[in-house]
């Protein structure tokens, strides 16, 4: 689900479908509500773990491995779509990381949100 968040621009992702007043819906918008920690950005070394490991490769093959190990499971076709448009969004997913991790090591108040 996280994932779908760097994968998709706001309105766009099949699995939480488009933020209504009544129901809700949108996200997740790992900038502007997952991801505050009040005024305090992550700590430097929380960063650097991140900055490792989250890269467009890494994204791609872990939802590729979430819609096979849900293949079986109701909804398994949005993971599955999911897992399948990834590829084709490399530059949105680059720039998503690139401004998560950004966000992340600002205070809170400074934080750009993704519109």
């Amino acid at each position: 689900m996280y994932a779908s968040g760097l994968t998709y621009l706001r309105g766009e992702n099949p699995i939480f479908g488009t933020w209504t007043r009544d129901r809700g819906g949108g996200g997740p918008y790992l900038t502007e509500i997952d991801s505050s920690l009040f005024d305090w950005p992550w700590l430097t070394e929380n960063l650097s773990f991140l900055r490792e490991t989250l890269s467009v490769d890494y994204i791609i093959r872990k939802l590729g491995q979430a819609a096979e190990a849900l293949s079986g499971c109701p909804g398994a076709s949005v993971v599955r779509q999911v897992a399948e448009d990834a590829p084709s969004r490399r530059d949105v997913i680059e720039l998503r990381i690139g401004d998560l991790l950004d966000n992340l090591g600002r205070p809170h108040l400074s934080k750009d949100d993704w519109e």
